[in-house]
């Protein structure tokens, strides 16, 4: 229901939901008094959808679309939904189908599975600004897993970390606003004799790092990492800043998106700044 008191949805407004899965939401929309047109690329789903909602006469128009795409022909459009998938740039034929001042609910990430979902208001420029949402990520995990990269044959350095492995999904995003290469992977392996598992991070570079899943007598987690890029002292300079700035929450994250740029501002009394051209950009060193 967070996400219904999020949109604050009235009745005639015209509401596009990209992602039918079973069609809950847009039946909800639509008892709410939104006329909503819901599209989605599973055509096995349209028919049973559109004939409960014809069934119960609610104003819901199931398309076969791809997502980017949008549906320019129910446009413009009050609100446009878009959870299923985290998107690093917002297609141009959302932005362009949102009327000024409506309101686009996304997941939007930094890079790949470092987001959350968000809230966005279409300028008159089709310029979009918004903060993340507190309510849970829906589209992907924390951070992407997968096979880890080879390795480095480099020495590695072992010491102790006061950062937990995952400990929380805004330090994940703030490390990759700090340098984290965007093609990172996650694994987190369980030894044989079913002891302590340790999560592992790799990049294409060759570096890695692995960290205990339990801390030792201490309290402090095992690190070990290698290669030219130290991946666990990026998350432990994202946790410090988080840290720093009073673990701020989702919502003090603002975001805007313009044609040719993106921008994420930390707000609060030392406010920081981050801009980049494209997702294949980095990141640009924080401003205050």
């Amino acid at each position: 229901m967070a996400l219904l008191k999020t949109l604050q949805v009235r009745p005639g407004q015209r509401v596009l939901h990209i992602g039918l899965h079973t069609g809950a939401w847009a039946t909800l929309l639509a008892h709410r008094g939104a006329t909503v047109t819901a599209t989605t690329t599973d055509l096995a789903r349209i028919g049973p959808v559109q004939d409960f909602v014809d069934r119960h006469e609610l104003p819901v128009q199931v398309e076969a679309a791809d997502a980017r795409a949008g549906w320019p022909l129910g446009a413009p459009y009050d609100a446009i939904i878009a959870l299923d998938d985290g998107v690093q740039e917002i297609p141009t034929r959302w932005t362009q189908q949102l009327r000024p001042e409506g309101l686009l609910l996304a997941h939007c990430e930094l890079a790949p599975s470092a987001g959350n979902p968000a809230t966005l208001i279409r300028g008159t420029a089709h310029e979009l600004t918004g903060t993340f949402c507190s309510f849970p990520q829906t589209a992907t995990d924390t951070v992407r897993s997968g096979e880890p990269f080879p390795r480095t044959t480099d020495s590695a350095s072992k010491r102790t970390t006061a950062v937990p492995w995952r400990d929380d999904r805004i330090v994940w995003v703030l490390a990759h606003l700090l340098g984290m290469p965007a093609a990172v992977r996650t694994s987190l392996l369980v030894p044989p004799d079913r002891s302590v598992p340790t999560g592992v991070l790799s990049t294409p570079d060759g570096s890695w790092a692995e960290v205990a899943d339990l801390p030792g007598p201490d309290g402090r987690w095992p690190v070990t990492e290698s290669g030219p890029t130290r991946l666990w002292s990026l998350v432990e300079e994202a946790f410090t800043c988080w840290h720093d700035h009073g673990r701020p929450p989702w919502e003090h994250f603002q975001l805007s998106y313009a044609p040719g740029h993106q921008a994420v501002t930390l707000t609060g009394h030392r406010g920081l700044r981050w801009s980049r051209d494209s997702p294949e950009s980095a990141w640009n060193t924080p401003e205050t």
